[in-house]
């Protein structure tokens, strides 16, 4: 038991310590976490306090809180499909680990901790504005409180054993293939494409249809989550019989699983670490190359081996490239029904440009690629090239993946819009400026913000302080000019805010080519 609460500590720690690595550094970022957090509970409690409304309308008001219990397990068995696979299974400090004395059940069990903890955060962050707002509307007994809060610490066991048995089942189907890589970004499109679907169908609707939603989906979970029925007993009727399966089951299943993880680990984990290898080899002729093109082969490789990094990384490039299609296919009449957007052709004539920008606002492949180095930033810094070809190389992979969506989406929407030509100059500059900042800027949030102590590159690539901070930035420039009302001709001001980017593009170049060197030049 020592070991286990020894190694839940160190873990817990090194969660804690992946968003940075510098006590002075991270305190700014502790308050900006801090204020998107509170900002994210307020948007949950106004969110639910409107569908609070249609639930009195239909005399069920505890319907929102069964509905949000199921919204919160599939927020955990989404978020942990992906990451379970890798904090479980393939850790960095496997090898290390296992040599240690130790039981291997120990150390098993301490990575299911920390993926419990996780998502008990999750479901806390979803479940408390929504107590608030019950209680707020409802009378709410002692009995009812003590209830909820016991409940709470059971809603994640479950969507964990799933997401983790879908994680492994994907490792597992993609380790078969020689590509496995594009299986994996097939999958996760299309959980991604599947997610976008129901979000823009459930917009614009009036409290009583999103009320009536709820009813449906609670329902439609009861048949297929047995799970469903005995929470809303607990919460409607405050059944103890309900409260003890619900708590009784899946502590049974989470208790066999982990019993059946650590029975068949070595089997499951040498399986996901395999991977398929062609054995044709042919003798061919070895080119050479310039130090920066060698590097950026080194980068693009880095990032198309790994489906998380990719599919992170290329958001803002995925859902523009949907909208466009969408747009040409089904014609703005459909898209603003779907998307509650009046006039988006319009809209699009005026703040395109500002539009397309910021959606590649959202995808920098540089706030994690110096993190990613790891213990082996000795080797590149140890190598006779210049630092500022590294960074080059770094933000030409994330120009890689911007500049031809750019140029594709751009092109399309022109000829479809039937632009004039100032517009259409602007159609791509800005976009391809916007672009240039979200790289330069991803590499000075890395350098001041860099960890290189991760056992998971998730740890890097989505939980980082320096992941987070680079698209805070980016949200504030994306959102901040679409925002503000201007009485101008719009081609002025796009110029204007193009022209500002750009400055601030320029500022952060001069800085990664003088000061940024030496910052770089310490770390070890």
């Amino acid at each position: 038991m020592s070991n286990l609460l020894l190694l839940t500590k160190i873990n817990i720690k090194s969660l804690i310590k992946n968003y940075s690595s510098n006590k002075k550094k991270s305190s700014l970022g502790v308050l900006l976490i801090i204020g998107v957090l509170i900002y994210l509970e307020y948007s949950i409690y106004i969110t639910a306090d409107l569908m609070m409304e249609g639930y009195k309308l239909l005399n069920i008001p505890y319907m929102l809180i069964a509905q949000f219990m199921l919204i919160t397990s599939l927020f955990v068995l989404f978020t942990n499909m992906y990451k379970s696979s890798g904090t479980l299974f393939k850790f960095k400090d496997y090898d290390l680990l296992m040599s240690l004395p130790i039981k291997k059940s120990t150390i098993i069990t301490s990575k299911i901790i920390i993926l419990y903890i996780l998502s008990l955060f999750y479901t806390l962050f979803f479940m408390i504005p929504i107590f608030i707002t019950y209680a707020i509307n409802v009378n709410v007994t002692f009995i009812f409180c003590l209830l909820f809060f016991l409940t709470i610490f059971i809603i994640p066991m479950v969507p964990l054993i799933i997401s983790t048995i879908i994680g492994v089942l994907i490792s597992s189907i993609s380790s078969r293939f020689k590509h496995k890589n594009i299986v994996n970004y097939i999958i996760m499109i299309a959980i991604l494409l599947g997610v976008m679907y129901y979000t823009m169908n459930i917009n614009n609707m009036s409290s009583i249809d999103m009320a009536n939603i709820g009813k449906s989906m609670v329902n439609t979970f009861n048949k297929i989550y047995p799970l469903t029925g005995l929470y809303v007993n607990i919460i409607s009727n405050s059944n103890i019989l309900s409260l003890l399966l619900y708590m009784l089951i899946p502590i049974t299943i989470f208790y066999i699983f982990i019993k059946i993880i650590i029975k068949y680990y070595s089997k499951i984990n040498d399986r996901l670490s395999s991977y398929t290898k062609s054995n044709k080899y042919k003798m061919s002729k070895t080119n050479r190359h310039s130090s920066i093109i060698a590097l950026y082969k080194k980068e693009l490789k880095r990032y198309t081996s790994s489906a998380i990094y990719v599919m992170n990384t290329s958001v803002g490039v995925i859902l523009l490239t949907i909208f466009v299609i969408g747009f040409v296919i089904f014609g703005s009449d459909k898209i603003n029904e779907l998307m509650g957007i009046p006039e988006l052709s319009s809209i699009l004539l005026t703040t395109g440009p500002l539009l397309i920008g910021a959606f590649f606002l959202l995808s920098c492949t540089t706030s994690a690629s110096i993190s990613l180095e790891g213990k082996n930033l000795w080797i590149i810094k140890s190598i006779p090239i210049k630092v500022k070809e590294i960074f080059f190389s770094k933000i030409m992979v994330n120009l890689t993946i911007l500049i031809p969506a750019i140029i594709i989406n751009s092109t399309i929407l022109c000829i479809y819009l039937k632009t004039d030509l100032l517009d259409t100059i602007f159609m791509f500059i800005t976009p391809i400026i916007y672009s240039l900042f979200i790289s330069i800027l991803g590499i000075v949030i890395n350098l001041l913000f860099p960890n290189f102590t991760w056992k998971n590159e998730i740890k890097v690539i989505k939980q980082s302080m320096s992941a987070f901070l680079t698209i805070m930035i980016a949200m504030v420039i994306a959102i901040v000019p679409l925002s503000i009302s201007y009485d101008i001709n719009s081609n002025i001001y796009i110029l204007i805010i193009t022209s500002i980017v750009l400055v601030i593009t320029y500022v952060l170049y001069l800085y990664i080519n003088s000061y940024g060197i030496k910052v770089f030049n310490r770390l070890n």
